[in-house]
Formats: C-alpha cells, structure tokens, sequence
C-alpha cells in the first residue's frame, strides 16, 4: 500500500509539473537587434541593463573627423603571432574567440587579445566616409578594462586569411566549428597611425570606458569576400553616436 501511495504522489507530482509548465506564460527575454522594434533606437528600452545606450555620454561609434582632432604621441604596439582560434556565428556576426598570449599594449597599458569580430558596414566614419567592413579586435587587460582595435576593410583585393575564415564560417547560430590556426597579423595594415578616443560598446549593454584605437589605414577585401559576409549577416553596424565634447588623438607610426 506505501508503494501504492509513493507512486501516486510522484504521478500526481509529474502532473502538477507538466501543468506548470505549459500553463505559466513564457517569459520574453529581451532581445537586442539592427532591424524594427529592437533597432539600435530601441536598445534602451528592451531591459534596464541597456539604458546607457540612450543615456551614455561616451557612446561608440563615432565620426573621426578631421576638425576634431589632437595630434599626439600616444603609442600603439601590437605583439600577434600564430594561434588556434573557434569560430562562433551567433546570429549577429562572425566572431573568432583567439588563444591567449597575443597582446596590444596602447600607451604602455598592456591588453590581451580575447576576440575579433566583423561588422559591415563600417561602424566608424572616417571624415563622414563609411567602409565596406570594420573589424574589431577586443583586448582586456588584468583590471578588466577593454581596448578594441577597429580596422577598415574597403574593397580590392582578395584577402587569403578571410578566405579560409569564410569557407570555415559556421551556419547555424552559435555553432563552434574545429580549431583553425591563423595568423591575425595578415588583418592588419602596414601603417599603425591610429585615432585613439574613450567611448563604447557598440553592442548592448553598450559599458563606457573603452580605450577605441581606429588605424587610419584600411586593410582590403575583394568584392566577392564582402559580399559573402552581408548575404550571412545584413547590415550590423550601429549609426555613429554624438561626440559630446570628447577628445580624439591622432597619432603617427612610429615603424
């Protein structure tokens, strides 16, 4: 009769389970986007956590603008070699979270590559001008803090490490494919001048307080590869914020 009376508690148990689950709403989870009603207008307004990216004063993007510029010395020295990375399409862009032990040091502050991504078109302007791409390669150093390296690509000729990365470009959202071994370096240009400013995620929460380092000189992609990418991803750039009295450094290479 105890086994009886435990089985039926358990079923009744079950039960009472299935009808929770199907009988208490869902609760939407906010959900940001580039396109209709969670558009980077709307991003404030989809949980609390994204209110500074209505409220920031030091949002990100910007327009780098001649006129608003400070010549410096600040200085810009990357130190990238040949790792493995993963590839992620997480719906949004592409992203390649790279091994550890590759670096950027800006102004003697040293910051470890943890990921780059792509954005197309160009979420900074140049002189009001956008590229066809930007890519964007994220650092964090000890204390956290983020520094992200912005790189035009414009179109010309075709790019032999965007090639092995597009072939390798996984389909389904959140998808992790085989470790590749690349060289980041052959994403880079030749001359380091750079514009250095303090702004933003260009993603939601849309956090301040990231050193933005763009190089002047951009890097090329042949048409066919650009376009590959926007037939994966339509337009994921967000618009350019208002500068708000910011100062943006220029500052020569140095090699």
């Amino acid at each position: 009769m105890r086994s009886l009376q435990t089985v039926l508690s358990r079923l009744v148990g079950l039960v009472y389970l299935i009808w929770m689950l199907f009988a208490t709403p869902a609760i939407a989870v906010p959900n940001w986007s580039y396109e209709g009603s969670s558009d980077p207008g709307h991003w404030s307004e989809l949980q609390s956590d994204y209110a500074l990216c209505a409220a920031g004063q030091a949002q990100s993007p910007i327009n780098l603008r001649s006129q608003d510029l400070s010549r410096d010395h600040e200085t810009l020295s990357i130190d990238y070699h040949p790792a493995p990375l993963d590839e992620v399409n997480n719906g949004r862009t592409l992203t390649m979270n790279y091994a550890a032990g590759n670096s950027l040091a800006l102004n003697n502050q040293t910051y470890e590559l943890v990921q780059f991504h792509f954005h197309a078109p160009s979420e900074h302007l140049i002189d009001n001008k956008a590229s066809a791409m930007e890519l964007h390669l994220v650092h964090k150093n000890a204390a956290n803090e983020l520094a992200v390296l912005g790189v035009m690509i414009q179109p010309g000729a075709t790019n032999p490490l965007l090639d092995e990365l597009w072939q390798n470009m996984p389909v389904v959202e959140e998808e992790n494919i085989p470790q590749l071994e690349i060289d980041v370096n052959s994403l880079l240009p030749r001359d380091r001048s750079f514009y250095h400013y303090q702004g933003s995620l260009t993603t939601p929460p849309c956090s301040e307080s990231v050193n933005w380092a763009i190089l002047k000189q951009p890097i090329q992609a042949s048409r066919q590869q650009i376009n590959t990418f926007k037939s994966r991803f339509h337009a994921n750039a967000r618009p350019v914020q208002a500068l708000n009295h910011r100062t943006i450094q220029f500052s020569d290479s140095l090699s």
